[in-house]
């Protein structure tokens, strides 16, 4: 294979893989961006006119840009077979990884210019020509220096790097919003001349490991967006050992055969980041929207009850195929995930209504109670029971 089209190669294969998936979910996919977006625009746009007067939106939306250039990666398609078989070659790599950071460019000009719309509102702009050039220099510099973070090495460099980046493109920022143009350009100018001084001209090897681990974590992050939607089978979990709750687990679950599925169910919830960290985002989300809306808390409350009964059922999938083998029937096994599901969406119930209280009169807030566990219960019998496999 000629060396100059293994990244048009992979890169096809990406898109294609990527293809096969949206033309299962598309429709889908399409529906939720209506409905977030339109939610997001009615509330967006009731928040607009109560923003104060002296609240520092230079300054917010400075930090905050800052913050977003820092979620940039630079996506090379890297693999892991590469250790072995292209790192050999790595000399001749030169224009596979500066496609790489073109393509990653792109792609972070496409994020920026639909931040930049939503934003739009908030931007108090006269010349929109030098602002795009501005952003067109600034993701460009961030993709250089998301490049270098291979060579990093310890936690404090990289920290270091990272407050560096926040602190001088926000000072870069702050002062074109304030008109500032000349010295907003001035510091842009100086960070691109300092950069060949600060990390030299010297070769440099490339950091395999760490260009693999950023693409298997970019590729993580696209399969759990399709994960909302259908099953990924090779998606990758990561997980956590959390002390505290394992301990509260193995105190308050009884040690006894019809036991054992709860235990290890409750385990793999608390342990596994993808199920754990959704629960908690969600959960949060609910509290949030009905703190500032509690006009319709109880329709909050249904769907997001509903949205993590649904995305706690590949839970199920996680045991491991030995464990099955263990001496307990299917139903028993099934009936142990839905009462597991079961507490899970009881515990957010009654967060959610514990924010729910604060906003609402005590004996309204009641009468939802009831309706949302009539739901929980209708959400097991004629749906998620029928889920589990």
């Amino acid at each position: 294979m000629n060396i100059d089209s293994i990244w048009n190669n992979r890169f096809q294969q990406f898109y294609l893989k990527m293809v096969r998936y949206f033309s299962v979910i598309g429709m889908s996919v399409f529906y939720s961006i209506l409905l977030v977006g339109a939610v997001f625009i009615y509330w967006y746009l009731k928040l607009l006119p109560i923003i104060p007067s002296s609240f520092y939106m230079d300054i917010f939306l400075s930090f905050f840009m800052s913050l977003l250039f820092l979620q940039t990666r630079v996506r090379t398609f890297a693999k892991k077979a590469d250790l072995v078989f292209l790192r050999p070659m790595e000399g001749k790599l030169e224009s596979y990884f500066k496609k790489s950071m073109v393509y990653s460019g792109l792609l972070d000009a496409v994020k920026w210019g639909i931040v930049i719309i939503i934003i739009n509102p908030l931007l108090k702009i006269s010349f929109y020509i030098p602002f795009l050039f501005l952003f067109l220099c600034l993701i460009v510099l961030n993709i250089r220096l998301t490049w270098v973070m291979q060579w990093l090495h310890g936690t404090y460099e990289k920290l270091l790097h990272q407050l560096i980046r926040i602190l001088s493109f926000s000072v870069i920022l702050f002062l074109f919003l304030m008109d500032c143009y000349f010295f907003s350009f001035l510091i842009l100018f100086i960070q691109f001349l300092l950069f060949p001084f600060i990390f030299g001209k010297r070769q440099r090897g490339i950091n395999w490991s760490y260009l693999i681990e950023e693409e298997e974590k970019a590729l993580a992050a696209i399969y759990k967006f399709i994960q909302l939607y259908i099953d990924v089978p090779h998606l990758k979990r990561s997980f956590k050992r959390r002390t505290v709750l394992s301990w509260i687990i193995k105190r308050v679950i009884k040690h006894r055969q019809s036991s054992t599925f709860n235990y290890l169910f409750l385990h793999l919830f608390t342990r596994y980041n993808e199920f754990y960290y959704l629960y908690i985002r969600l959960t949060l989300i609910g509290c949030t929207i009905i703190y500032f809306s509690p006009l319709h808390s109880w329709a909050v409350i249904l769907f997001t009850l509903f949205i993590t009964g649904y995305q706690l059922l590949p839970l199920q999938l996680c045991i491991n195929d030995i464990i099955q083998l263990y001496p307990v029937s299917f139903e028993e096994r099934k009936k142990s995930f839905l009462k597991i599901v079961k507490f899970l969406l009881f515990v957010q119930l009654f967060l959610l209504n514990l924010v729910n209280f604060i906003q609402t009169d005590f004996i309204e807030a009641s009468l939802f109670i009831v309706l949302e566990i009539i739901f929980i219960y209708v959400l097991f019998h004629f749906f998620l029971a029928k889920k589990v496999q």
